[in-house]
């Protein structure tokens, strides 16, 4: 899964209730006196504004992982050269105790 495309649509989403409550606003249903129902535009101004929340933090987490991601892999690189060169010291300095104290 694509965090860059779940956030997109996310915004995409955010941008179907705005679009809803402007269409209440103008043309909503009306109470018996005349007055708009204001309760379902607050639903979409809530679901606008959760959906902006998610889709803001899709963004920062996607960044997160994909920055990490990068020094995990740079620093990957270099740690396998680290080990073997630390493997191959320890290899010799037992083989030299080995061979000094038994032979």
């Amino acid at each position: 899964m694509d965090l860059d495309q779940v956030s997109t649509s996310a915004f995409e989403i955010a941008k179907e209730f705005e679009d809803l409550f402007q269409l209440t606003a103008e043309t909503g249903p009306k109470l018996e006196d005349g007055s708009r129902l204001d309760s379902l535009k607050d639903v979409y101004v809530a679901l606008n504004n959760n959906m902006v929340s998610w889709g803001n933090s899709l963004v920062k987490q996607a960044n997160f992982v994909q920055e990490n991601l990068g020094y995990f892999i740079k620093y990957q690189a270099k740690q396998i050269p680290s080990f073997q060169e630390v493997f191959h010291l320890i290899f010799h300095l037992i083989f030299h105790l080995i061979f000094h104290v038994f032979l």
